[in-house]
């Protein structure tokens, strides 16, 4: 049994733990919460184009601003969306994936790979339980020149306080994601070249450790 920051041994690391834990409840909650659960006519209409997202594949920009650093860190890479299946992020030096069951983060270069189980209590719900994603966030929408902004802000004990989504007019996926945590640090991430319901094959969301890859499992506590 081991404790999330053992697990996660440096910024860019848990720059990618942090998101890749993030992503799926937000689109949970994006493709399966009610409108009414959200105010607003305009919040109703990006909530009916998410019910019909089945995959989404983006290239993304990630900035994580922390006082402890003296300038952000950037990284660069590829997201990917399947519903049913899971999500995985590509950075330029670490994979991580959510099969719907596990996270996985693999570091190629230094040969190793970390299976975290236990993930739901960070993960939020793994079923599309609507009254128990209803209770884990509340979620207050707003507009302001043609965009439109949803704040979610976890009901019980998260790795954040606040996340904010920010969608262009008609679109069915944000253009930007910003993750306030609870000790101040920012993590913002721009999404660009975004294909909704594209082709996605299943094997991207499972994890095949290369040969000699030495593989540790833990479980957050």
């Amino acid at each position: 049994m081991v404790a999330l920051e053992s697990v996660i041994k440096n910024k860019r690391l848990y720059a990618g733990w942090a998101m890749a834990s993030l992503v799926p409840p937000l689109l949970l909650l994006l493709l399966f919460v009610p409108a009414p659960s959200v105010a607003g006519t305009e919040l109703a209409e990006v909530l009916q184009r998410q019910s019909e997202v089945r995959s989404v594949s983006a290239s993304f920009v990630q900035r994580k601003h922390s006082a402890m650093l003296a300038r952000p860190i950037t990284s660069e890479g590829r997201f990917f969306f399947k519903r049913g299946k899971g999500v995985r992020w590509e950075y330029e030096d670490v994979l991580v994936v959510y099969d719907g069951t596990h996270v996985f983060i693999h570091t190629p270069e230094v040969g190793e790979a970390e299976k975290i189980s236990g993930a739901e209590k960070f993960l939020g719900p793994l079923t599309f339980d609507l009254r128990q994603l209803e209770q884990q966030y509340e979620v207050t929408g707003s507009r302001a020149d043609g965009l439109i902004t949803l704040d979610l802000r976890p009901r019980r004990p998260m790795p954040f306080n606040l996340m904010q989504l920010v969608f262009p007019p008609g679109s069915a996926f944000p253009e930007s994601v910003r993750v306030t945590e609870e000790t101040g640090d920012v993590t913002a991430i721009g999404f660009s070249n975004i294909k909704i319901n594209g082709r996605l094959k299943d094997g991207l969301f499972v994890f095949r450790p290369p040969p000699g890859t030495k593989v540790r499992e833990s479980r957050i506590e």
